[in-house]
């Protein structure tokens, strides 16, 4: 069994990854179903959050 800090250092950096994913996953979405015009400062905003 793994010492607990251990642990959850696993369980936050699977977190971490996934959480970069959907960043980029959602870049994404803006650029197929927003107008361009929109897009750019909604993936701009994306970006800096």
């Amino acid at each position: 069994m793994l010492p607990l800090p251990f642990a959850w250092l696993l369980v936050d950096r699977a977190a971490q990854g996934v959480g970069l994913g959907l960043t980029a996953l959602m870049m994404g979405v803006a650029r197929d179903h927003l107008p361009e015009e929109r897009s750019a400062a909604v993936i701009a905003l994306i970006s800096m959050s």
